[in-house]
């Protein structure tokens, strides 16, 4: 359907339909975000008046150290991605682009700063959503210039001026991360191809609509003023969760609903489900629709994956259950439960535990007796053990990961076998992310570079030597590449480190016993010690002495094994 050729009103039907189909199916899931998020922020549910309500933040390190590992494994080097030319005359110019875009992705885009929400988005709501697009913005500075006269053939100052001028402040590809509540997509679909639309909503003032109208984006109604949303705006779930409101009533009625309407060929923005704003064909050349959806742990015809809060979620609750019972229980041994005769003359007041306290009563058996409850908190750290062994099992995050020593010392070939364990869970988590978010941008900073790259352009890149500039032409990255990974295979520390030990051990046992020592070639195993500390240059500390010819003679000189047993034969005269 060519929406273009509806009418403004038509338009605005459709769109609302549409979304409010997808904001229906969204309500699944809400309640599961936001009981997520208040997991990963560490907040009770709802305090118990006279008992313990401690929240034990454990997931909250879990889902730190996860975005840790991803960071470090797709972002450690440039470039983040990589790119192979189709055909053998595409090499050179898929060298080209990869250097092009690892370039934009980290100074223009600053990606890995940027990705750190999409980190804690992907595991603790299931997914992320980024939108790119390519950006033009100008702007004006302030500058001071030099005055000058000539004078005698030379061009001498006599002062300076203040100049503003127009410059272009950007020009490249920009990726923006959506929030998940801000994100809407088509209930029948669960991917860019099945889903027929996606949207976003957002809430802005007047002030920003004249803006976008000047910079020529939106076209608005004459009296945008008193065209406001005029409905109760909804609030994200974050507020819900944590009681902090972003915007005060007055604000809130002062603000517009903007919906932003994305099919493979057309783009529409509609303005508080009263005007047509903006309609167009999709500037895109591939025809997509802007966005890329990364998910760590994918589901079956489900556009959110599944997020490792969720399933950790009912453990977390566990484990604060059992904290505070445990609380409980030792509160109620320290201040006992006294049973009173109803007609006792007692004052309430001497019941309350308190060093010295006397309490005075006629007849000390029956007036007055604690009510005794069993000291359960050794089972109670059992249990807490157990917990906790169970989440470190499901999110494969061992506190040897974390860098913490657990109060039960494993031998270095079991925590050897625990981190590669683990390991083999996380590459594979590493790699749904690289294939469903990070090479898709790269894909996508791609077609948008050979679209939009009009001129030639400087790149900084750095070299062994610094950095080092290159000039980079619109002719040069035309060609068919296919983004690769570029992501160093992962190997955790706490390994490095076991094997390390091993290799040190190794190294004092077979030099310290003469049997094994002249059969040893410690300057190799020297070799492979150093590489476990990322030593590469090995020249500056390894001194390979050359033979002296004394001693490349005396080897020779000595007898063999069976020459020594002639020898003596020949002695005992036999």
């Amino acid at each position: 359907m060519n929406l273009l050729k509806l009418k403004d009103e038509q338009l605005i039907s459709k769109i609302t339909q549409d979304f409010q189909k997808a904001e229906n199916h969204r309500l699944n899931y809400e309640e599961k975000w936001k009981n997520n998020y208040r997991l990963y922020r560490s907040l009770v549910k709802e305090k118990r008046e006279g008992r313990a309500n401690l929240f034990i933040p454990y997931i909250f390190p879990i889902v730190e150290q996860l975005k840790a590992r991803t960071q470090q494994a797709l972002f450690k080097k440039l470039p983040y991605v990589g790119f192979a030319g189709v055909e053998p005359t595409d090499v050179d110019g898929a060298e080209i682009m990869e250097s092009l875009v690892g370039f934009q992705m980290d100074t223009k885009i600053n990606l890995p700063y940027k990705t750190n929400t999409a980190f804690t988005s992907i595991f603790v709501y299931g997914f992320c959503v980024a939108r790119y697009e390519w950006k033009y913005e100008e702007k004006k500075v302030k500058s001071r210039q030099p005055i000058t006269l000539p004078l005698m053939g030379r061009e001498i100052q006599i002062g300076e001026e203040e100049v503003e001028e127009l410059i272009t402040s950007y020009d490249d590809p920009d990726i923006e991360y959506i929030p998940v509540d801000d994100f809407y997509w088509d209930p029948e679909g669960w991917d860019s191809k099945t889903c027929k639309y996606y949207c976003t909503r957002v809430f802005k003032d007047t002030d920003y609509l004249k803006q976008k109208e000047k910079e020529g984006k939106y076209k608005l109604p004459d009296d945008v003023e008193n065209e406001m949303f005029g409905e109760e705006l909804a609030t994200n779930f974050r507020e819900d969760v944590t009681g902090i409101s972003i915007l005060d009533n007055g604000d809130r009625k002062k603000t517009h609903e903007i919906i932003s309407y994305y099919t493979d060929e057309h783009h529409i923005v509609m303005l508080n489900r009263k005007y047509i704003i903006l309609k167009e064909e999709n500037p895109l050349y591939s025809k997509e629709k802007p966005f890329k959806i990364g998910k760590a742990i994918p589901l079956e015809k489900e556009l959110p994956g599944l997020s490792i809060v969720e399933v950790l979620a009912d453990l977390q609750e566990e484990l604060n259950a059992t904290r505070n019972q445990r609380i409980d229980n030792v509160s109620l041994i320290l201040n006992k439960v006294w049973k009173k005769r109803r007609s006792a003359d007692i004052d309430e007041a001497d019941l309350v535990s308190q060093p010295g306290a006397i309490i005075e009563m006629d007849d000390i058996r029956n007036d007055l007796e604690p009510l005794d409850y069993p000291d359960v908190t050794q089972s109670a750290y059992r249990e807490e053990e157990i917990i906790k062994q169970d989440m470190q099992y499901i999110s494969g995050v061992s506190e040897y990961a974390r860098g913490a020593t657990p109060q039960r010392k494993e031998t270095a070939t079991t925590v050897t076998t625990i981190q590669e364990a683990a390991n083999l869970l996380f590459n594979y988590t590493i790699g749904i992310i690289e294939r469903t978010l990070l090479l898709p941008l790269g894909d996508a900073l791609k077609k948008l570079n050979q679209q939009y790259l009009d001129k030639p352009k400087i790149i900084r890149l750095l070299g062994e030597a610094g950095y080092e500039y290159k000039e980079v032409t619109p002719e040069e990255i035309v060609g068919n590449f296919d983004v690769v990974s570029k992501s160093p295979s992962l190997e955790a520390e706490a390994n490095k480190e076991v094997k390390r030990g091993q290799l040190l051990e190794m190294l004092d046992i077979f030099t310290s016993n003469p049997l094994t020592q002249q059969h040893i070639n410690v300057v190799e195993l020297m070799k492979e010690i150093m590489s476990q500390y990322d030593i590469k240059d090995y020249s500056k500390f390894i001194i390979e002495q050359q033979p002296t010819e004394q001693q490349s003679i005396i080897p020779n000189q000595m007898p063999t094994q069976q020459e020594a047993l002639m020898e003596m034969s020949e002695d005992n005269g036999m």
